[in-house]
């Protein structure tokens, strides 16, 4: 009958619709939890850099 086929289609948008929903979570946290590690990624090689210098600083410092 007409009244399940148009239930039918909505039953299919439906689940059209959510497995777009969970795409786009998917792409999201993907992002986030890329631009995570890339923080991650920077405070680490701002920290190895920061202590490379103050080594060498007082190598320089300790040796004059």
């Amino acid at each position: 009958s007409a009244a399940s086929d148009v239930y039918k289609r909505q039953i299919i948008n439906h689940l059209f619709l959510m497995n777009k929903i969970d795409c786009l979570i998917d792409e999201i946290y993907q992002q986030t939890n890329s631009m995570f590690k890339n923080i991650l990624i920077s405070i680490i090689l701002s920290n190895f850099a920061t202590s490379t210098l103050q080594k060498s600083t007082e190598y320089t410092y300790n040796n004059i």
